[in-house]
């Protein structure tokens, strides 16, 4: 009997480190409910659940915990936060280009913010490889917050495409930050708009990703080095 209680503590114990040491998911946004593809949206956009739309995240406005989420939610004066899938959205006098880089769906944050009560942010929590030197993620519109367990991570960026035919989500880059110091640590990551150097109205992101491999800055330049929005974010 003492055996096979040792077994299903033991059992219970393993299961418990498995749930607390998960790895991150959904880092490309691609696991969402992909019916919502073939959903009318209409000129401005659908609100549905965060649970079905981001799986793995959970998002937030300032410190409060949201249900729903957007997808494809345009306003006339400018974007809101929200999942996008590749479908132009907004008014036909406005309409916008679809965001994702790979897949089916990329986010976009709403950057410009008066109150900090009214804040976008998206957090997971979840076990950084163990081999892990950098994060890496794709961005375009305006700069970035990110932080692990609260720890500012600072950020540099490479342009990766430098044309000019897709307005308004120029620049398009690589925001890539050092992590080494939480490899092989379960930590939750938040990833937030930068209000503060907002200068468009909208912060937009995919393609999570932790390499083992140490990026390094480049100091070439592409053809975009006249954009003061890029000059801005080159450091």
């Amino acid at each position: 009997m003492k055996a096979l209680t040792y077994i299903s503590s033991f059992l219970l114990m393993l299961a418990a480190a498995s749930l607390v040491a998960a790895e991150f998911q959904n880092l490309d946004f691609e696991a969402a409910d992909s019916a919502i593809l073939d959903q009318d949206q209409g000129d401005f956009g659908t609100s549905g659940s965060v649970e079905a739309r981001l799986p793995n995240w959970s998002f937030w406005l300032g410190e409060v915990k949201q249900t729903l989420v957007g997808l494809n939610r345009a306003t006339v004066d400018g974007l809101s936060t929200s999942l996008h899938d590749r479908r132009p959205f907004g008014p036909a006098f406005n309409r916008y280009p679809s965001p994702p880089f790979n897949g089916s769906f990329g986010f976009i944050f709403k950057s410009q913010i008066e109150t900090v009560d009214q804040l976008p942010s998206l957090r997971q929590t979840g076990l950084v490889p163990k081999t892990t030197k950098m994060i890496r993620i794709r961005v375009f519109g305006d700069q970035i917050k990110l932080s692990l367990n609260g720890q500012a991570i600072d950020l540099s960026y490479q342009l990766i495409f430098g044309g000019s035919t897709r307005p308004p989500f120029l620049p398009l880059t690589y925001a890539f930050g050092d992590i080494s110091a939480f490899a092989g640590k379960q930590v939750t990551l938040q990833i937030e708009p930068d209000r503060e150097n907002a200068v468009r109205r909208f912060t937009g992101i995919d393609d999570i990703e932790f390499t083992d491999e140490t990026i390094a800055r480049s100091d070439v330049i592409l053809i975009d080095e006249g954009d003061p929005i890029v000059l801005r974010r080159l450091k």
